[in-house]
């Protein structure tokens, strides 16, 4: 291994030389840097991947290969990531494993599109599958396995379109008011009901993410001054409910929120209290939402439950949609953005404006009011 300096067409530059016998086959590098520093960098990291099993043998590389060990050793994932990166790459292996990924052209690519395509599949997972693609193929291109990425022209040269921006919906006016209710009422049937009760309301007046809620503790909720604590998210993988960190940094945030729903917490807090000294249950857990057994409930469930109780109301929304109602309830109503943007727990602010700037149906604003005030 050495790093000599070399001066090339009048310019000076850095060569690194080194090799690693690896399974009875050296693998070699060979490459010149501007600095010796970035040469001595680059060394490092060669000598790490290859004493780590990471650097794969470039003369035989296939798409396969490398995109499974990409993922192997993608660090820094939530176990559901990692679960749904894997589901995407099986669907576009059986079209992509057996090519050498130095080969791979847009040509390919279009083709792999155009099969999934064939298949049903939609825009939106078309759009993920064409973004696992991209991901492998940008690493590749970073470890100097190929020169470019074919990925980089896919949409200039092809018809297809990945895109698909649907509208979240939002539930109207009427339908928020009749959910609420509806709720209340079923509360009163025992601590379970009670607890949808509560949880459709969390979500409908924060717009916290279900796994925001399905994981919170008493202590992450402060009645005095009427605040949330969102630190944590709950995920289900392979039978086993977990605790994992909010969704973005930006996710760890303070919500503030409004009398009506610190009343409700509060009287669900004296009702859950009174539910486990009947039971004779010493809570182990501080959950606010737990099983009988006092553990995290999977977030699915909470999922069914409200999306069945909206089924029963001759409603077709989901769990989710209450977050996109809260940030248009706050839109309609001029709540200032950068505000609803830390308030939702999203890093950009143009990311709530796009995605939440609709209207809930029956809440529009008429503009007669607004264009007598301009002038003739």
């Amino acid at each position: 291994m050495s790093i000599k300096r070399e001066v090339r067409e009048g310019r000076d530059g850095f060569r690194v030389r080194a090799k690693k016998l690896i399974e009875g086959k050296y693998k070699y590098l060979d490459k010149t840097f501007a600095t010796k520093q970035e040469a001595k960098d680059y060394e490092a990291k060669w000598l790490y991947e290859i004493n780590s099993g990471i650097a794969l043998d470039e003369s035989n590389m296939t798409f396969g290969e490398y995109a499974q060990n990409w993922l192997d050793n993608l660090v820094g994932v939530a176990p559901t990531t990692r679960k749904g990166y894997q589901y995407k790459l099986n669907n576009l292996l059986p079209h992509m494993k057996h090519l050498r990924i130095k080969e791979i052209k847009n040509t390919h690519i279009k083709n792999v599109m155009r099969k999934l395509k064939e298949r049903g599949y939609s825009a939106r997972t078309m759009m993920h599958n064409f973004k696992i693609i991209k991901q492998v193929l940008d690493q590749a291109l970073i470890d100097d396995v190929i020169l470019r990425n074919p990925c980089a022209t896919f949409k200039k040269t092809t018809n297809l379109k990945l895109e698909h921006h649907a509208k979240p919906k939002a539930l109207s006016k009427d339908d928020q008011v009749r959910l609420v209710d509806h709720m209340k009422e079923q509360a009163e049937k025992g601590i379970y009901e009670h607890q949808v009760y509560v949880f459709t309301c969390m979500a409908l007046y924060t717009g916290m993410r279900r796994g925001e809620i399905a994981c919170l503790e008493w202590n992450d909720v402060d009645l005095d001054k009427n605040y949330i604590d969102v630190n944590k998210s709950v995920y289900y993988v392979d039978g086993e409910v977990g605790v994992k960190t909010t969704k973005t940094k930006a996710g760890i945030r303070m919500i503030k929120m409004d009398m009506r729903l610190a009343k409700i917490i509060s009287e669900y807090k004296t009702a859950h209290k009174k539910f486990y000294l009947k039971q004779g249950i010493k809570p182990i857990h501080n959950w606010m939402f737990p099983t009988p057994n006092n553990e995290l409930q999977q977030p699915n469930l909470w999922s069914h439950r409200i999306c069945d109780a909206m089924k029963r109301l001759g409603m077709n929304h989901t769990l989710h949609e209450l977050r996109h109602t809260h940030a248009s309830n706050l839109l309609m109503y001029n709540f200032p953005l950068t505000e609803l943007s830390m308030r939702l727990g999203h890093a950009d602010p143009q990311i709530t404006l796009r995605v939440y700037s609709h209207f809930v149906s029956g809440m529009e604003s008429n503009i007669d009011d607004f264009m007598t005030k301009v002038g003739t």
